[in-house]
């Protein structure tokens, strides 16, 4: 598998170069190849996408927005916008140079991170299990919802995603592991008072509150809440 996936990534980096010209491909491949190290970067779960060091002496978001827009157009990368309020519109409640990108695969980021078969089966990811379960929930949501997913930050909390439907904005939060104390979650309920969160974790239990649905992370995709 790990080889098909090399092959792969070799046939994307081809077809950037083909579609965008030599010059314009390498640093879209630059853009690319520095999302998951910027996913592995960051202790404590990922704050949002950093210009600087991208590219040789660049720092700035008008520099890259072309790239990062052409990488989502091919579908390699998902962005998410960053909101510090959870309000309807959630649009007006983000900052165009806030967010946060992923890969379009789960695949292809260990492939890139060269991580080793036996740490996948083990489910041995150390501080990379975080980025994984987001990446792994944001691609499930995204399969099968044809809208934007946000999500929420406010001083140290953090909601990994937050979707609008039927007129009311579901909080999701994500737990690698079997810990699902959520601390952020509970500080979310008690100032927005959403009629509906999910929680998703390592733990194969379903169950519900009041408010809070838990789930399997295998679940993603699976539930009646948002379909």
């Amino acid at each position: 598998m790990r080889k098909l996936q090399k092959a792969l990534l070799r046939d994307y980096i081809v077809d950037v170069a083909k579609h965008s010209g030599k010059i314009k491909s390498v640093k879209i491949e630059a853009v690319f190849k520095n999302i998951p190290i910027q996913l592995v970067r960051e202790a404590g779960g990922i704050k949002k996408f950093v210009f600087k060091g991208v590219l040789p002496n660049t720092s700035r978001y008008s520099m890259l927005e072309a790239l990062i827009e052409w990488l989502i157009k091919a579908g390699l990368v998902i962005k998410m916008p960053i909101c510090t309020r959870s309000l309807f519109p959630l649009q007006a409640c983000s900052e165009e140079k806030r967010f946060k990108l992923y890969m379009f695969d789960v695949g292809i980021l260990g492939c890139i991170l060269d991580l080793l078969p036996k740490i996948i089966f083990s489910y041995d990811y150390g501080s990379f299990k975080g980025y994984f379960a987001e990446n792994i929930v944001l691609t499930e949501l995204t399969s099968h919802l044809d809208k934007i997913i946000y999500s929420w930050s406010r001083n140290s909390s953090e909601i990994e995603f937050l979707i609008e439907h039927n007129e009311e904005i579901v909080p999701v939060e994500v737990k690698a592991g079997i810990n699902t104390k959520a601390k952020s979650l509970r500080i979310y309920i008690e100032k927005y008072s959403p009629k509906n969160a999910l929680l998703f974790s390592g733990r194969p239990i379903i169950s519900k509150d009041k408010i809070k649905t838990q789930l399997p992370l295998y679940l993603a995709s699976k539930f009646d809440l948002i379909k």
